[in-house]
């Protein structure tokens, strides 16, 4: 029965009886009886939304709803559904409190919602009647998400999309095929939509390049692309662009060229199968960074007119946001734009014991006098630097010093920063501030598709002596957006100020609009004297031959570079082992316990309650 059909018999209530089945009888009193019915196409079922007593009827529904599937071969069903009459003469239909009378059947409405109301008026009720809904919305309290679609639409898609002929569906053997299912079993069967499509992909892509199948399976590819020769493009599609160096072919969305892939690869099954500290790990040659870890703390004075700016607040809070400000000034140069010249993120040369890292930035009218950096690898296992940057003139002085402990999990490389800074400012009454800073955790994603990059996790602190605490948190770490709050201490009744942006460009105040940071500006490199006059402790001097052989792709001369340098270290402790001596600090000495961070911590309960320090001597390279 179809639309005309329905017209018909609401047109021709004397002809129902032209349907002979007991199921068309049933629809056509139905009809005749100005009771709703509704067909759905897709599940060809009939549907009867059926009046009652709002009495008996959950309070507030006027209706419940009788379904009807295959009308016109079903009479069981309906009598089962529905009971018969006793009376077999036709007669008026009628409405009593919990049926509906038609013809020779009684539709028993007993299917009646009781619960209780819902409070969610957006939620779509019941679900099971889309169409009803469709028609009726108003009655259920429903929004009308209704989308027109010409019919012709769906169909011109299928035909340029989907053509089951094309030899691209031929592309996975069953082999293969069972594997991808396997995986895709043991990632808990994730739904796939347009917001998860592409993470799951990299999930599931990430487990098969660790799968141990997964070679055999690539041979037999390989052997189907040389049957198959050159695939055929979709019609009216180009060809995907790629980038052909010296050194490969670059796939689409990673920075590996094919010749490293497999290196690559490999690196990853290690990193899924190793335990402990992945700082230990010797790592390909091309993911290498020309860049030593001790030259990183310049990145915390790469703006150095914000960090002298700290000395120039008026108030205790204005000091405090300054040094809010400062702070989020340096996570771009940290974490995000370190590698831009390399394409993606790099691990960066471990340091040797006693190596050594000088520059500065010259003074201007803007910020005082000449702000100078000293950097020390103060231990290579577990790798700690010590570093010193202060600007006398203005009276700001950071001493800190950071290690790694590194980590796989979850397709990812865990880095938890461990080690804190100190901020020192002398005021101009003779006074000082002091503010004690927490470094953030990291998570290093994209290392399936061979282009690492740097997100930040948890949240970091920066606690003031006069009270003031900060909060620096990111709440979408791919956007690198972030919010910071300031808070004032117990005895200061103002609000606190928040802080909402992204860390890699702008950022403003949530309350007044007023804008607070931004560094979308070039920032001011670090000034190191030339290499010939450089110490051959000092790491640009010592990782010249390594970093020029990354920089120039010549990545057999940097792992040649790279061994030598780790040999004399190793053949330099087990000298000192052989004599009972130990490695002696140039610019730093190592103490237990800071009373700083003790002191600080107390205010916001930091974990841990303690940690060791190491106290600049003062012996740095002479102006």
């Amino acid at each position: 029965m179809d639309d005309l059909a329905i017209q018909y018999l609401l047109l021709n209530e004397d002809e129902a009886e032209l349907f002979d089945d007991e199921g068309a009888q049933v629809l056509a009193a139905a009809l005749i009886a100005g009771i709703e019915v509704l067909y759905d196409s897709q599940s060809d079922t009939w549907w009867l939304a059926v009046k009652v007593d709002t009495t008996l009827a959950a309070k507030g529904r006027k209706r419940t709803v009788v379904s009807l599937r295959e009308v016109k071969d079903c009479a069981t069903h309906v009598e089962q559904a529905c009971g018969k009459s006793s009376s077999k003469e036709p007669h008026t239909p009628r409405k009593t409190g919990d049926a509906v009378s038609m013809g020779v059947y009684t539709l028993v409405t007993d299917r009646l919602n009781t619960t209780a109301k819902r409070r969610d008026r957006n939620k779509v009720l019941p679900h099971g009647v889309p169409n009803l809904i469709y028609q009726s919305a108003e009655d259920f309290g429903a929004l009308d998400f209704k989308i027109k679609v010409e019919r012709e639409a769906p169909d011109h898609v299928h035909k340029i999309y989907i053509k089951p002929s094309h030899v691209v569906f031929d592309l996975v053997p069953q082999p293969f095929g069972d594997c991808l299912q396997r995986c895709y079993d043991e990632l808990g069967c994730p739904l796939v939509t347009r917001h998860t499509v592409w993470e799951v992909y990299l999930r599931l892509l990430g487990m098969l390049q660790v799968h141990n199948e997964i070679p055999h399976h690539i041979d037999q590819l390989d052997d189907i692309e040389e049957d198959l020769g050159t695939l055929p493009l979709l019609e009216d599609h180009d060809k995907l662009p790629y980038c052909e160096e010296s050194n490969g072919t670059y796939y689409m969305g990673g920075g590996l060229g094919l010749a490293q892939k497999s290196s690559w690869m490999s690196f990853l099954k290690s990193l899924a199968g190793f335990t402990g500290d992945l700082s230990a790990m010797t790592t390909p040659p091309f993911i290498l960074s020309p860049t030593s870890l001790t030259e990183f703390p310049a990145y915390w004075c790469e703006r150095p007119e914000l960090f002298a700016a700290i000395a120039d607040g008026k108030t205790e809070q204005a000091r405090a946001l300054s040094v809010l400000k400062w702070f989020i000034s340096t996570l771009k140069g940290q974490y995000t734009s370190r590698n831009k010249s390399m394409g993606s993120e790099k691990k960066p040369l471990n340091p040797v014991l006693g190596e050594l890292f000088y520059g500065y930035w010259p003074a201007n009218p803007a910020r005082g006098g000449k702000t100078t950096l000293v950097v020390e690898q103060v231990s290579h296992h577990p790798p700690i630097t010590a570093y010193r940057i202060e600007n006398l003139e203005k009276g700001v002085i950071l001493t800190g010093h950071s290690a790694q402990k590194t980590s796989f999990s979850g397709g990812s490389i865990i880095v938890k920063q461990v080690g804190h800074a100190v901020l020192t400012v002398s005021l101009p009454s003779g006074e000082s501030e002091e503010y004690l800073i927490t470094l953030p955790r990291l998570r290093i994603d994209g290392l399936w598709y061979g282009s690492p990059y740097i997100e930040l996790a948890e949240t970091s602190y920066i606690q003031s002596s006069t009270g003031y605490l900060s909060t620096a948190k990111a709440t979408s770490p791919a956007n690198h957006t972030f919010k910071a709050t300031l808070t004032p201490p117990s005895h200061v009744h103002a609000s606190p100020h928040v802080i909402e942006g992204t860390w890699h460009t702008t950022s403003k105040d949530s309350h007044s609009g007023a804008a607070f940071h931004d560094v979308t500006s070039l920032k001011e490199e670090i000034t190191v004297v030339p290499l010939e006059e450089q110490g051959e402790w000092e790491s640009r001097k010592l990782w010249h031959g390594v970093a020029k052989g990354i920089r120039e792709g010549d990545f057999e001369s940097a792992v040649t570079f790279k061994g030598k340098i780790e040999n004399e270290q190793r053949q330099r402790r087990r000298d000192e082992s052989a004599a009972g001596t130990t490695w002696e600090l140039k610019h730093f000495k190592h103490v237990e316990h800071d009373p700083v961070y003790e002191r600080l911590g107390k205010l916001f309960k930091v974990n841990p309650p303690t940690e060791d320090s190491y106290v600049y001597l003062g012996n740095g390279p002479s102006s």
